[in-house]
């Protein structure tokens, strides 16, 4: 019986198709032969299992159209190629180009990950796919999870491209703040690092923590980010901005930030008051414990107005210098520090004529 169907099917397949491959029907519960107009089908309906070279078709129901080179799927589809497995509702395959189309609930997995979508082009020949609605891919061992309306993926050059309202969650495992990247567009590469680039109305979030750029490139492996062009951050009451950004992460918690180029930090001096701390340099370094922070130092024509509430100098100073140096407690500016070529003013917090910056 197997040895009929298996006659009967390669008389229903085109020349092109098997050259580059006899598709074999391991079992089908049952085998049926119609013509539609004027076209031969060949219909499997129950348990059906075929196979093409090394990849394994299984449904409930297969339709073979001889004329179209087509072969459409429907009812548990399940396609297994070794270490990737595809599952959908329908699918259309193209023998001749191994070509697939999935449509429903459609899920492409290996041991390392899952990229699920609503619809999807699977070039098998290639190994690449094309994704659609509700974008979604997973990978448990690296604690990432992306999101987008489209997805490009390439299994040959590693990288997985989405665009359309995309973005990327981090857990923090130790039970901390998630790390949140939006964007228009996001690539993501898996070799020879893993490497994440975002572009197009960038947001970074996590906790306090919060970045704006047009590009942000994160190295998931280094726990390093750079933002380029207009970034500008804002942790807790304190706003950063600059011509570039590298933000350094331990465990996913940020913890250095270095701006370059037209540097400058602002901070409100109390929720009270208007006064507003600045400072300025071609550099400022900015450290963080416990996502607070407690040190900012600007280096290179560095320039400060500060409003510092300290009991032993309370006041406002202006300087400028070679660095300076704020440091900060539970937050907020607690003492200022300024080294090679100081220029400054100093007003006590009583002085009642005109504080001239």
């Amino acid at each position: 019986m197997r040895s009929l169907l298996l006659l009967l099917l390669a008389a229903l397949l085109p020349a092109g198709a098997q050259k580059s491959g006899r598709i074999e029907i391991i079992h089908a519960d049952v085998n049926q032969g119609r013509m539609l107009d004027g076209e031969q089908l060949r219909i499997l309906s129950g348990n059906v299992h075929v196979r093409k070279d090394t990849l394994n078709l299984f449904c409930d129901r297969a339709v073979f159209y001889t004329r179209r080179d087509l072969v459409e799927l429907s009812g548990h589809v399940f396609i297994d190629r070794g270490k990737r497995k595809l599952n959908s509702a329908r699918l259309n395959y193209y023998p001749k180009k191994d070509m697939a189309f999935a449509f429903g609930g459609v899920r492409v997995s290996s041991a390392e990950d899952t990229l699920r979508a609503g619809r999807m082009r699977y070039d098998l020949a290639r190994d690449t796919l094309y994704a659609r609605y509700d974008v979604r891919y997973f990978n448990p061992q690296k604690n990432i999870r992306l999101f987008g309306e489209t997805a490009y993926f390439n299994k040959n050059r590693e990288y997985l491209h989405l665009y359309g309202n995309s973005r990327v969650v981090r857990a923090d495992s130790a039970g901390g703040d998630t790390l949140r990247v939006w964007s228009e567009h996001l690539y993501y590469w898996q070799k020879p690092t893993r490497q994440l680039f975002a572009r197009d109305s960038v947001r970074l979030e996590q906790g306090d923590f919060h970045a704006r750029a047009d590009s942000i490139r994160y190295d998931l492996d280094k726990e390093l980010a750079y933002l380029m062009g207009r970034p500008r951050v804002k942790t807790g009451q304190n706003i950063l901005n600059g011509d570039y950004m590298i933000a350094e992460m331990d465990s996913m918690e940020v913890k250095r930030l270095l701006v370059e180029n037209n540097a400058t930090a602002l901070s409100p001096r109390d929720s009270l008051s208007e006064d507003r701390n600045r400072l300025s340099g071609r550099e400022i370094e900015l450290f963080l414990e416990n996502k607070k922070p407690v040190l900012i130092i600007a280096r290179y024509n560095a320039g400060s107005i500060y409003f510092v509430d300290a009991e032993s100098e309370s006041g406002s100073n202006y300087a400028t210098a070679d660095s300076i140096y704020v440091f900060f407690k539970q937050g907020k500016p607690d003492s200022i520090d300024v080294s090679g070529g100081v220029q400054g003013k100093y007003y006590p917090e009583d002085y009642k004529g005109v504080r001239k910056f």
